[in-house]
């Protein structure tokens, strides 16, 4: 199951999800661009909360699922190169 955190209120829960460390999420980069990420990636991951939700981000336990999702949406992906290798 893919969950969207999009706006402001979304904050809190996206943090405790990140906090988890376990999944993957997309961050939305532009109007036609996304990026994956793991809930650990050093940008986003755990112990580093967000002070805001500025960019849509889709979560969910597996890569592909977020993979299917993206292709399905028309989403260009790239993968962080930090955290997916």
């Amino acid at each position: 199951m893919i969950k969207l955190f999009w706006t402001q209120d979304d904050l809190d829960a996206f943090n405790i999800w990140a906090g988890e460390g376990t999944g993957f999420y997309l961050n939305q980069r532009s109007r036609e661009e996304v990026m994956l990420h793991s809930a650990t990636c050093p940008h986003y991951g755990i112990g580093d909360n967000f002070e805001n939700l500025s960019k849509s981000k889709w979560a969910a336990e597996t890569q592909d699922e977020l993979n299917e999702w993206a292709m399905k949406n028309g989403w260009n992906q790239i993968l962080c190169k930090d955290c997916l290798k």
